[in-house]
Order: C-alpha cells, then sequence, then structure tokens
C-alpha cells in the first residue's frame, strides 16, 4: 500500500497458479497466459496428479497472496481439480 498527499493507493499483485498432471505434459501455454495476464510471481505443479493433495506450487502460490492480491489459474479445468471440485455449475 502507498500512499500520496493523503490518499491510499492499493497496489495489487497478480499471482500466477499453473499445474499440469504428468511430467510429459507442458506447462509452456499456461505459463504464457500467466505472463500475458500481467503476473508478477508465478508457481507451478508439474507431475501432480489431480486427487494429490499435497502441492508445493499451489502452497506457496496461496502463501505469497496478499490481501489485495489475485490469484490467476493458467488451466481452470485443472484448478476445480485441485480444488476437489468435479463439475462447475454453469
Amino acid at each position: 500500500m502507498n500512499t500520496s498527499k493523503g490518499h491510499v493507493i492499493i497496489i495489487a499483485m497478480k499471482i500466477g497458479y499453473a499445474r499440469v498432471s504428468t511430467d510429459e505434459q507442458n506447462l509452456d501455454l499456461q505459463l504464457d497466459a500467466l505472463k500475458a495476464a500481467g503476473c508478477e510471481k508465478i508457481f507451478m505443479d508439474q507431475g501432480i496428479s489431480g486427487i494429490t493433495r499435497e502441492r508445493a506450487g499451489l502452497s506457496e502460490a496461496l502463501g505469497a497472496i496478499g490481501k489485495e492480491d489475485i490469484l490467476v489459474v493458467g488451466e481452470t479445468c485443472n484448478f476445480q481439480y485441485t480444488l476437489g471440485l468435479r463439475h462447475f455449475d454453469q
């Protein structure tokens, strides 16, 4: 948070998270999209199945998020498994 002439300016940081399930899958498209979205920090998990509960990259991403920051997810269909969801209501 910065202050300027009595005004409070909140600077939100975009934190990116990308995951693929196998080592053979490629994170490049997700990483490119997260960079294009303006993410300042990007965390990732590669070779981590959707049923695995321990994800170092996700834990680091969540730990890096401040109160006003935004989590940007590279692949929402992977992220729904990360959260233990199987489908979203449309």
